[in-house]
Order: C-alpha cells, then structure tokens, then sequence
C-alpha cells in the first residue's frame, strides 16, 4: 500500500500546498458466492482484498469540502485529474454529469447532512490501486474510506456498520442507484486471513477463516458486460414480481422444491417468464451453495468446495443467462490446472475468480498471461476493514 499512500501524499501537498494530518484506506472486495444477494435478502460469502482506495485528508472548521482526485481514483469523464473540486455540507446541488467518484463524495455527505450530523469539513486527495472494471468494488471501497475519515469532523464516531448503510442510501437517494449494503459491509467489516458470510435478511455478518497460504486469482477477460441502472432494476423487478405471485415479503421464505412446483402456474400474465423464472432459481440455489460452502471451508473440504463454485458457474450460465466464451475457456484451464487443490468460477460480471495455493496462483497467472495477453490478471489475498493508516507507516 505504500506506494498508493506516497501517491496520495504528493496529491495532497500539491493540491492544497500542506502536510495531510490523517491517512484513511478501504480495500476492495470480491464475492466467492452470492453476486448480487442483496437484490432478494440473500448470502453472500465475500471478502476484502489488498488493493485499495486511500484518502489523504486534513479537517477544516466551516463545513467545506475540497478534494482533488489522482487519475486511479477517477471515475467519470466528467472529473480532471489533480483540479479541486469543492461543496459545502447540505448544499451539495445535484449530481455532476459523468462524475461518478465525485458524486460518490456528495452524496454521503447529504445523506449524513439530512440525518442531523454536523460535518465540520476536510480537505482531501484521493488514489486508489483497485483496478478498475474487476468487480472488485471501486465505489464501495470509494464510499467507505471517506465516511471512515469522516469520523475526523463529527462529535459522535459512526460504526463501521452505520458507515456501510450511510454509503448505501447515498447511491439509492442521491444516485438514484438499486442497490443494497452488501459491497460496503464487505469493505467495513473485513478481517484478514477470512471470508464473510453476510446475510442481507438481518445484516448479520460471520468471519469464515480461509485455510492457510491462499490467494485469489482474479481475471478480466477482454470484453465483459457493462454494469448498467437498467439490468440492477430488471433483477429487481424479477425478484418483486416473484414475492407477490407467492404472497412473500422475502425471496428468503421461498424454497427451491416450491418454485420449481409452481412452475407450471407461472405465467408472463403474472409477470414471470422463463428469464426470470431461471435468474430466481439462480438466486436460490446460491442460498443454498453459500451455506455448504460455508461447512467446505470449515472442514478444509476443497475438493467440495471445487464443487460448488463450478456448480454457481454452471447455474450462472444455465439459469442467470451470463456467458462469456473466454471467461468460460480460461476457467477450464484453470480447472484442469489446480483439480481438486482450488476452486474456480465466473462471476455475474464476468469476472474470473478462482481461489488457489499461492504458488498455484502465480504459476497460473504466468500461463494464462503467455495463452490470453488481452487479459487482465491480478494476484490478491484477504484483507483488513477500512481504516486509518498511521502516518509513520508510510
């Protein structure tokens, strides 16, 4: 992280020609099960990894907020790099065109505003290592380092908890974004060396430990889906439409065996085709796949947990209708390459995910480089929650 923090040091001084007085970082974060539970209240089993988004920050008393952004942390052609931008607290206007990491900032601090918390102001530089488009969670990682600096300018400190719901209702009000809390727990509530089981039903969050000297390998393909506003409202609805055909607040309180017998009573006058027949049944199948994955890792049962993560693959592909044919060759290599040693799987933004003997990940990251050059590969590890660096560790 060294390197991100010395980036972000030099961003501040040139910026506002001052030393920073605190360092705040969140990392990113990946899923091994459960892309998008938090759309029905389902499980995700996730995790924080070692690249992160850091701010380097000093506190003002007049309720300003000034930030000049490096070029890694940008996103959103609407943002220049090293030009500071600035807002007083509750008077954030609305959204910036194409300015997506700015607005991430603004809309927090409305949020915190219209809940009665009186910000007393920072200044800030902000650098990131998150490689962009991987699913590794830019926003989340964005939102969760400011709101845990923020504790530097308000009288009562937030829990790491409350900062993770505060990010979510800035993207759902100030955004306009369909979205639940899932990539900012995973952010907030990390801890190294383990895997999170979050429920998006309750909230609850349990430290699932990895088995010992493993990393993930994380791979983008050339071409992969876009996130889009639309498909986050189209699975929603799918997920609405279901809970009223069977009278549920919840597609918690649904099982498998009763949507796969009501089969023949849906109907697209109810709303239900076949797309959204098979996405549900993907959804309620990774409940599922997510509590044996859990008893896997407990039991340092990989050859189970190869299992379930190609059967999430399968289901994705089969149910979820994503498919990705170089996603799907290059998770063949890798299949054949670790057998029962790892697990491997593509993510609903077609993402390659795998978890590996560390040794096994740098080898094989080697091999697919030299097979998929127009790839993007990264080697990463579980990680801590967001929080402050101390100035002496730069």
């Amino acid at each position: 992280m060294n390197s991100v923090t010395d980036t972000v040091t030099r961003l501040f001084q040139q910026a506002f020609s001052a030393e920073p007085s605190a360092l705040y970082q969140s990392p990113g974060r990946v899923n091994l099960i459960g892309d998008y539970s938090d759309c029905h209240d389902g499980l995700t089993l996730c995790c924080a990894v070692d690249y992160h988004t850091v701010f380097a920050v000093k506190p003002r008393q007049d309720g300003q907020f000034r930030v000049a952004f490096h070029p890694s942390a940008i996103k959103g052609q609407g943002i220049h790099a090293g030009q500071v931008y600035q807002w007083r607290a509750g008077e954030e206007g609305a959204p910036e065109p194409d300015s997506d990491s700015l607005n991430n900032l603004k809309g927090i601090t409305r949020i915190m505003t219209l809940s009665g918390l009186q910000l007393g102001g920072l200044d800030m530089a902000v650098a990131s290592s998150i490689p962009a488009n991987t699913a590794m969670g830019t926003n989340a990682a964005l939102q969760t380092a400011f709101g845990t600096a923020l504790n530097l300018c308000i009288d009562q400190p937030l829990s790491p908890l409350a900062i993770a719901q505060l990010a979510q209702r800035a993207e759902q009000l100030y955004l306009k974004h369909t979205c639940g809390a899932l990539s900012q727990m995973s952010c907030v509530l990390a801890q190294r060396d383990n895997l999170l089981m979050i429920d998006s039903l309750d909230l609850d969050c349990q430290p699932i430990p990895l088995p010992e000297n493993m990393a993930f390998l994380i791979i983008k393909p050339a071409a992969v889906i876009a996130k889009t506003e639309a498909r986050r409202l189209a699975r929603q609805q799918h997920c609405s439409t279901m809970n009223a055909f069977f009278h549920l607040d919840s597609l918690r309180n649904l099982s498998l065996e009763q949507l796969d017998n009501a089969r023949s009573a849906l109907s697209e006058e109810d709303g239900i085709d076949d797309r959204a027949f098979r996405q549900v049944r993907h959804l309620l199948s990774e409940n599922q796949r997510a509590h044996r994955m859990v008893s896997a890792l407990r039991h340092r049962n990989m050859s189970l947990l190869n299992a379930l993560m190609s059967a999430s693959h399968r289901s994705l592909v089969d149910d979820y209708g994503v498919d990705n044919p170089r996603a799907n060759e290059i998770c063949q290599q890798i299949q054949q390459s670790a057998g029962q040693q790892g697990a491997v799987r593509m993510t609903a933004d077609q993402i390659i995910l795998a978890l590996l003997p560390q040794t096994l990940a740098d080898s094989l990251s080697t091999d697919i480089h030299r097979r998929f050059p127009e790839a993007d590969i990264y080697v990463c590890h579980a990680a801590d929650a967001a929080g402050q660096i101390k100035l002496a560790a730069i």
